[in-house]
């Protein structure tokens, strides 16, 4: 706004209050600190920004959420994304009332955890794709959310970016996944532990203090050991 007039400048700082009001109301700071311990662990930090009952909604992604071809994702820049989550079968209920006779027909999630947790909760896999425009005057993007046995939602995709907030604590040369510290610093680590583990051998036997006996003293051999302390 800066040379702009009193209503383009009124019209700025109302947007920027907006924008600090979405961010209170979906904890942005303490989500994106924990994206950011993702993208350190992981190599990405990823939020999903969405509407839901027509508010602006944040949620944190788990990498392992998301699937890209890795073929075509080879340059870091794939023209698909599909999430595979785990939802609770009466939120999505809520979410499609019109698709509750399928979605109450769909068999349950099946991954390992999910089935020790079976007798206290009612959970389904939804998958969400996203399929980008191939140009700006292109008609073939799509976004969809869909289940086994049904389609939940449909509708053309515009946009030619994936709707995530994205934080990559290190490129890699090739790929859509990122690399994170924890990887980078994972053969300093190795040696690390090796020598500390070799200090901790020596520290147990030998640096406490001894009392020292001569040969032929009457002490028991259990007696002689790495107590501190010990004779």
């Amino acid at each position: 706004t800066e040379g702009g007039n009193w209503k383009l400048q009124r019209k700025a700082q109302k947007l920027n209050e907006f924008c600090d009001g979405i961010f209170y109301e979906n904890k942005a700071h303490f989500i994106g600190i924990d994206a950011f311990r993702d993208a350190a662990v992981l190599g990405d930090g990823i939020i999903h920004v969405f509407n839901s009952h027509g508010r602006i909604k944040w949620e944190k992604v788990k990498p392992s959420e998301l699937y890209v071809d890795a073929v075509e994702a080879d340059g870091g820049d794939p023209r698909q994304l599909h999430r595979v989550k785990i939802v609770d079968r009466q939120v999505l209920c809520d979410l499609f009332p019109n698709k509750k006779r399928q979605i109450m027909e769909c068999n349950a999630a099946t991954t390992d955890f999910v089935a020790q947790q079976a007798h206290v909760s009612d959970q389904v896999t939804v998958c969400e794709s996203w399929h980008l425009p191939s140009g700006p005057d292109a008609n073939d993007g799509l976004h969809c959310i869909w289940m086994d046995n049904c389609e939940l939602f449909f509708e053309p995709f515009k946009k030619s970016y994936f709707p995530f907030a994205r934080f990559q604590w290190a490129k890699r040369l090739n790929g859509y996944w990122g690399q994170g510290a924890a990887e980078q610093i994972q053969n300093l680590q190795l040696e690390i532990n090796k020598v500390l583990w070799l200090k901790q051998r020596a520290m147990h036997l030998g640096s406490a203090f001894k009392i020292l006996i001569e040969n032929g003293s009457k002490i028991v051999k259990e007696h002689l050991n790495n107590d501190i302390g010990a004779v």
